[in-house]
């Protein structure tokens, strides 16, 4: 977004100057999680029932410090997307509903239902 700039002395009001498009302001800088997808499954462990899933996450100004939690799971922060490893998963052919979030930033959350 293209930024206008105004400048007076506040003892003459009425020498003022107006810059329009000065400058741009840089894109939000905000954390967001964009998308969360399946990546690979394991089959199922009959001795323990359980499988492993990836999980790709998308995401932009991830912070500098906490870690990426996803179902509970936390990971180091990487680059995105990043793919993670969800293991000791129950197998019981229900749909999984997946949340992500940066701890540093717990408002920074994306949930995907059904992945």
């Amino acid at each position: 977004m293209a930024v206008s700039v105004t400048a007076f002395f506040t003892a003459t009001p009425t020498c003022t100057f107006t810059q329009n498009n000065l400058f741009t302001a840089p894109v939000s800088c905000a954390c967001s999680i964009a998308s969360l997808a399946a990546g690979a499954q394991s089959a199922c462990v009959n001795t323990t029932n359980q499988y492993t899933q990836q999980v790709i996450v998308t995401y932009t100004n991830a912070p500098a410090s906490g870690q990426l939690s996803v179902n509970g799971q936390t990971f180091a922060i990487t680059s995105s997307p990043q793919t993670v490893t969800l293991t000791g998963l129950t197998s019981n052919g229900l749909a999984v509903n997946t949340t992500a979030f940066f701890t540093a930033s717990a408002s920074c959350t994306f949930t995907q239902n059904n992945l």
